[in-house]
């Protein structure tokens, strides 16, 4: 599936300021080596210990040898066909690309455990892989309905995928992540892509209703504005465009003047005294 067109310098302004998704883990690789071989030294005693093989493979997946955790995980099933290593071993062939595979582990992992909102995950990036984007539609419905919470990746990908399905699945697409923000409260990853689909199928003063929303809940104004020139240019209305072009400049400007800028702020004054159409200083 393509990349949609929707990340510009706007967006990346605005969503700059979104952390991590809750339950991401971070692993420096020199504690992680430090267990893994203590690990080894241990099997290396108990080479029939399951248990220590499945850390040692989790371990390896999260540092990204992805061959020596696949090889601890097939050795661990093979000693108890009953372990649960499905969704790890799931997770290594997927970034591996090995789709077909990734799948039926994904699969192995639900029937062990379908109220795990990981593997329907796994399952549906599986599926994209495969090129099977109406069945990764359904995964990640399973995924968004076993999860308490669910990530707002769950909802922003299953609107992609229905964006990409073409206009007539635009609705659905929307209505799917209005879904996510009443569930999840305030996301601005979710609204800005909802605003670039009401842009795509031109309801612009939708799209400018979620901008006010977004106005009052986030500190980057600015950025808010330009979007809104935008979204007001797209629609014709250019006075109105400028306008809104105008009060952005006026805040890029004072917090330039107060040193607090980024670089992205001296960009984002270049791009909007582009659309205004005069030279930059």
């Amino acid at each position: 599936m393509p990349a949609w067109p929707w990340h510009g310098l706007v967006i990346l302004t605005l969503a700059a300021a979104v952390s991590l998704s809750p339950g991401q883990t971070v692993y420096a690789h020199g504690p992680a080596q430090g267990r893994i071989a203590a690990l080894t030294a241990a099997i290396a005693g108990d080479p029939a210990n399951v248990d220590l093989l499945v850390e040692r493979a989790d371990l390896y997946r999260e540092i990204g040898s992805l061959s020596r955790a696949l090889a601890d995980y097939d050795r661990a099933l093979r000693l108890d066909p009953t372990c649960n290593v499905h969704l790890g071993r799931a997770l290594v062939l997927l970034e591996r690309q090995r789709f077909d595979d990734a799948l039926a582990a994904a699969d192995a992992s639900i029937v062990r455990e379908p109220g795990d909102p990981r593997a329907w995950r796994v399952r549906a990036d599986a599926l994209v892989g495969l090129d099977r984007d109406p069945e990764a539609v359904i995964a990640l419905d399973q995924a968004i309905a076993v999860a308490d919470p669910p990530l707002p990746d769950d909802y922003l990908q299953r609107a992609k995928l229905l964006a990409s399905f073409g206009a007539s699945q635009l609705d659905d697409a929307i209505a799917g992540l209005d879904e996510g923000l009443a569930r999840l409260g305030p996301a601005v990853t979710l609204q800005l892509f909802a605003i670039e689909l009401e842009r795509e199928r031109r309801t612009f003063d939708s799209a400018l209703a979620r901008l006010d929303d977004l106005q009052d809940r986030y500190d980057r104004v600015e950025a808010v504005l330009v979007l809104r020139g935008d979204v007001l240019a797209q629609a014709g209305r250019k006075q109105e465009a400028d306008a809104a072009y105008t009060d952005a400049l006026q805040v890029i400007e004072e917090r330039l003047s107060n040193k607090r800028a980024a670089p992205a702020d001296t960009r984002l004054r270049a791009d909007v005294l582009r659309k205004l159409g005069a030279d930059e200083e």
